[in-house]
């Protein structure tokens, strides 16, 4: 049986990033990209965003590589944050929800499958994820699929578990 989880909230209109200010964390991480960053989405987002610190990881490339989810999974395990927000499209929301996960548990992406109970390996959803999508159509936003690219068998890999939607 299949089913679908999608986020608990879904926030639109002019003012949705005053959602972020009634977040209640001590450490945020921003997954996004280079453009993201230099057209200044991010500083809006980080501005609405109470956190005693706000760290940014903006390598995401276009077509994800598993390697950039790894690294940036690094990053979220050393920072340890209590919310993730992922500003940005598809490719954005795909290593976001690999590094809220890697962050907890040490499993090769390629292994999260439907199947696969990651409580098991210990996952507890440290993190709260929050999506804020740039673009529309990809769908990444609002289900737990992870599309990522290994570049090394030059293929797209998708993986997929109930465990990886947004929210807490």
């Amino acid at each position: 049986m299949w089913t679908f989880a999608s986020p608990r909230i879904i926030v639109f209109g002019d003012d949705a990033l005053a959602f972020l200010e009634g977040e209640k964390v001590s450490k945020a991480l921003i997954v996004t990209d280079d453009t993201i960053v230099k057209l200044g989405f991010v500083d809006e987002v980080k501005k609405r965003i109470k956190a005693e610190r706000v760290e940014i990881f903006s390598e995401v490339e276009p077509e994800p590589s598993i390697d950039t989810a790894l690294k940036c999974a690094r990053v979220a395990r050393e920072f340890q944050p209590d919310l993730i927000v992922a500003v940005g499209g598809g490719s954005v929301m795909d290593v976001a929800k690999t590094a809220r996960v890697l962050m907890e548990i040490d499993i090769d992406p390629i292994a999260i499958t439907p199947f696969t109970d990651l409580s098991e390996y210990g996952y507890k959803k440290k993190a709260k994820l929050i999506a804020i999508p740039t673009t529309s159509g990809t769908g990444a936003d609002a289900t737990w699929a992870i599309v990522l690219t290994d570049k090394k068998e030059g293929r797209k890999l998708s993986t997929a578990n109930k465990e990886t939607p947004l929210g807490p």
